[in-house]
């Protein structure tokens, strides 16, 4: 949504080049096979851990850092995966929304008028407030 929120305002005239099927199956491909690697890693990661003791977590999900203190094995590789995962597949999307906002206010600061200035912002208005929104609570939790 945020490329598309770029193209849109930052190269309007080339919106139907370069936001065509094909790039959009290429985004929407690469987005569905992060979340499968990631979930596939996580699921083998917490199958092999061996859990002992008090076995209740004392929160409304199931994540992984609370079952590595669970676990009674070695935690070391859980941790270095939950660290890498973490930085690649949770920090590079954010970097890339960030930037491509950066881009596109700086892009519609540049527009003369003050009713285009006004429409471009609420382009992408609703889509900046669920970007804030979600990586505000992911970086809360």
């Amino acid at each position: 949504m945020t490329h598309d929120r770029y193209v849109a305002i930052c190269h309007p005239l080339q919106y139907p080049v370069l936001m065509n099927v094909k790039f959009c199956i290429c985004l929407a491909t690469g987005s569905w096979l992060c979340g499968l690697v990631n979930s596939v890693t996580y699921t083998v990661l917490a199958a092999t851990l061996t859990l002992c003791g008090p076995n209740q977590i004392s929160h409304i999900l199931c994540d992984i850092p609370l079952l590595l203190k669970l676990s009674c094995s070695d935690t070391s590789l859980g941790e270095s995966v939950l660290h890498v995962a973490s930085a690649t597949i949770g920090l590079s999307p954010y970097l890339f929304t960030a930037v491509s906002y950066i881009l596109i206010i700086s892009a519609i600061l540049r527009i003369p008028s003050a009713q285009g200035r006004s429409k471009a912002f609420s382009t992408c208005a609703s889509h900046l407030t669920m970007v804030v929104v979600f990586y505000g609570m992911a970086n809360f939790n």
